[in-house]
């Protein structure tokens, strides 16, 4: 064996400049070439409907991570799909084995592809790609043996999208928003661990619609005591959630405490108000067993808390010793 890759690929590193020769045969656009795990790994991925990238919070095996996602365009006409081209320059690899799927499995088991000139096009028919790959986010497993079925390299738990029939990705709705009324979402449980001030602290938290959604109570309680704690009030005339920064937290009982056996939850957009210091906040909140909860970012913005990610240890971290960048 030449070398395994134990890496969660959380990207891919985006070409600016061709750092290889291509195949003779055409160019490839340059914006849509990725390298696998480094420039001179010798793996390469081309995306002909690449659409762009960016940074998600996903789940798996009932924790939390960050991942880059890539989005890629629905595929025009109507034969077989061609999904990307692998182009190698490792001179001993001579097939490769492609596995695509999503949370419930593999869809597609491309196994033994040839390499010719380098190259190997993944595709798939037409109807198997509106069954199992249209809305839904994919990961990619890529494997690649020499001549003799040895493995060489496994480059795995690639993030891509196809974000649906009108090319746009679904957006979080602001609470109250028409579209946030119009039903329920499907919440998954999930234990998910934030630094707070370089403690850990677990919050029971849902994965809904591709983010991380934790109580407002329990983040107010992890948060209390520090530099950037704040009060939770319900507002009865205005019907409104109100919330006050720099004050201390009035704990209610029940908060961060582990819940057993959670399920999966329809999660109600919130319909009341929110307001931070008097000012009303447009921010996506659900209800969840008579519960708010919120995505971490919009409450470390709405407080000015700094958050920070430990790629090693794959936590999300709140310092209140720095202030909140985009």
């Amino acid at each position: 064996m030449k070398k395994i890759l134990p890496l969660l690929l959380a990207g891919f590193c985006l070409l600016s400049t061709a750092a290889a020769a291509e195949p003779a045969d055409g160019a490839h656009d340059e914006t849509k070439l990725f390298h696998l795990a480094a420039e001179n790994s010798g793996y390469r991925l081309y995306f002909p409907d690449y659409a762009g990238s960016e940074t998600r919070v996903l789940a798996a095996d009932g924790a939390a991570f960050e991942a880059e996602v890539h989005t890629l365009s629905d595929p025009a006409g109507d034969g077989d799909v061609l999904l990307f081209e692998a182009i190698v320059s490792d001179p001993e690899a001579c097939c490769l084995d492609v596995l695509i799927g999503d949370e419930n499995g593999y869809a597609a088991e491309l196994k033994g592809l040839e390499l010719s000139g380098g190259k190997a096009e993944i595709r798939v028919s037409r109807e198997l790609w509106e069954a199992n790959f249209r809305d839904r986010l994919l990961h990619v497993d890529l494997f690649s043996y020499d001549r003799g079925g040895e493995m060489l390299w496994h480059f795995f738990e690639i993030y891509l999208v196809y974000p649906g029939r009108d090319g746009r990705k679904p957006e979080p709705q602001p609470a109250g928003s028409p579209a946030a009324d119009a039903g329920a979402a499907r919440a998954e449980p999930i234990l998910s661990k934030v630094s707070v001030d370089g403690r850990v602290v677990s919050f029971d938290a849902y994965a809904i619609g591709g983010n991380i959604y934790l109580k407002l109570r329990d983040l107010a309680m992890a948060l209390n005591g520090s530099a950037k704690s704040f009060e939770v009030k319900w507002d009865g005339a205005r019907k409104a959630i109100s919330l006050y920064s720099g004050r201390p937290y009035t704990p209610e009982g029940g908060e961060l405490a582990a819940t057993e056996g959670r399920k999966t939850a329809a999660a109600t957009p919130n319909r009341a108000k929110i307001y931070a210091d008097g000012r009303e906040a447009q921010v996506a909140a659900y209800t969840i067993g008579g519960n708010n909860y919120f995505k971490l970012r919009d409450i470390a913005k709405m407080f000015n808390i700094g958050v920070t990610w430990d790629a090693a240890a794959k936590v999300v971290g709140l310092d209140t010793t720095l202030d909140y960048e985009d």
